[in-house]
C-alpha cells in the first residue's frame, strides 16, 4: 500500500503518490460524485495525461458511472458533437483545454464542469476530493459499498474517425479487465518497474498498457510533460518500460544512429552488435555495458519498449533490440 504508484512533476506539491493515497483519493472522489447524484451518469474526461486524469477515470469506473475519454485535440465543434452524441452530464477538464470546454456551456447538455487544475477559480477535482474525504470520515460508505456488475458498461470511447465520423465503442468492466489480465501475462512486470507515459490516455492502448497495466502489476507511472521534455525525463525518471507508437521508436533510432554516424562508428557498432547477439545466445549479456552511453541517454534502466497501434519497421525494431 505504501509502494509508489505515481511520480509527479517537480513543480507540484508532492513528488509521489502511493497506492494507499491513490485508493483513498479514488474513494473520496467517488463518494463526492455519488453525493452529487452522479451515479449512472456519463462523465467525460479531457486533457493532458496527469494524476488527476487517472484519478477521475478510476473513480468514475469503480461505481459512479460511465467514463467517456475525449481527445484533447478536438475542436470546440467536434467536442460539442461528442457531448451530444453520448449525452455527457459532467466533464473533467485540464487547464490547457479549459477555453474550448467552457465554450460548450451554451449547448446546455453538460450540467457540471470540474477543473483538474489546482489554480482554477472554478470547481476543481481537488475540492471534490476534500469534500468526499470528509464525507468518508463522517461515515458515508455509499460509494465504497457499491457492487459492480462485470458486464455493465464501464467506458465509452471514440475511434479516430480518420476516414469518416468517429464511431462510439462501448466497453464493459469484463472487456477491460480481460484485456488487462491477458495483456500483462507475457511481461515480467514488478514493483521495480517504472513506466513513462507518453501517449494520450484517451487512447485505449495507452489507457490499458500504459496506465491500468502498471497499476495492476504494482509498478509506478510518470506522466510525460510533453514531447520536448522527453529527453530530460528519460534521464531524470529512469523508466524501465515505455509504451509508445512506432514513430517514437523511429525518432529515437534516427537520433541514436545519427550520433553514431557523426562519429564514423557505424561499422564498429554493427560488428559489436553481432558479437553481443552471439553472446546473448550463450547467456552472456554485455549489451548494456558496451552500449552504456546510449542506454544512459535513455536513463540507463530501459527493459523494453511496447509498441502498438501500428506496425513497426522490422529493421528499426531489430537495430533497437540489438543495442
Amino acid at each position: 500500500a505504501d509502494q509508489t504508484a505515481f511520480h509527479l512533476p517537480s513543480q507540484t506539491k508532492y513528488t509521489s503518490v502511493t497506492y494507499r493515497q491513490f485508493a483513498e483519493d479514488v474513494d473520496a472522489l467517488g463518494t463526492a460524485l455519488i453525493y452529487a447524484k452522479k451515479q449512472g451518469m456519463r462523465i467525460g474526461i479531457i486533457g493532458k495525461n496527469s494524476y488527476e486524469w487517472g484519478l477521475a477515470y478510476f473513480a468514475i469506473m469503480n461505481g459512479v458511472g460511465i467514463a467517456v475519454s475525449l481527445d484533447k485535440e478536438l475542436t470546440t465543434k467536434e467536442l460539442c458533437d461528442s457531448i451530444e452524441r453520448v449525452n455527457i452530464d459532467t466533464i473533467f477538464y485540464s487547464k490547457d483545454v479549459a477555453e474550448k470546454v467552457l465554450d460548450t456551456k451554451d449547448q446546455g447538455i453538460v450540467k457540471t464542469y470540474v477543473s483538474m487544475s489546482t489554480t482554477s477559480g472554478k470547481e476543481t477535482i481537488h475540492q471534490l476530493v476534500r469534500k468526499g474525504a470528509q464525507l468518508v470520515r463522517d461515515g458515508n460508505r455509499n460509494y465504497q459499498s457499491i457492487t459492480i456488475d462485470p458486464d455493465s458498461m464501464a467506458a465509452l470511447l471514440f475511434t479516430s474517425g480518420t476516414t469518416s465520423q468517429s464511431k462510439i465503442v462501448m466497453l464493459s468492466h469484463r472487456n477491460i479487465t480481460s484485456n488487462l489480465i491477458n495483456g500483462v501475462a507475457p511481461f515480467d512486470l514488478s514493483t521495480k518497474d517504472k513506466f513513462l507515459s507518453i501517449l494520450p490516455m484517451h487512447h485505449m492502448f495507452e489507457c490499458t498498457a500504459g496506465f491500468l497495466a502498471p497499476l495492476y502489476s504494482g509498478c509506478s507511472i510518470y506522466f510525460s510533460q510533453g514531447i520536448r521534455h522527453i529527453g530530460r525525463e528519460f534521464k531524470e525518471q529512469k523508466p524501465t518500460v515505455i509504451v509508445c507508437v512506432p514513430r517514437v521508436i523511429d525518432a529515437l533510432s534516427t537520433k541514436i544512429w545519427k550520433g553514431i554516424r557523426e562519429q564514423d562508428k557505424e561499422q564498429t557498432v554493427r560488428r559489436v552488435m553481432a558479437a553481443t547477439n552471439l553472446l546473448d545466445g550463450l547467456g552472456i549479456h554485455f549489451k548494456r555495458k558496451l552500449f552504456a552511453k546510449i542506454h544512459d541517454e535513455l536513463g540507463g534502466k530501459i527493459r523494453f519498449f511496447l509498441s502498438g497501434a501500428a506496425s513497426i519497421n522490422q529493421k528499426t525494431a531489430k537495430d533497437m533490440t540489438d543495442l
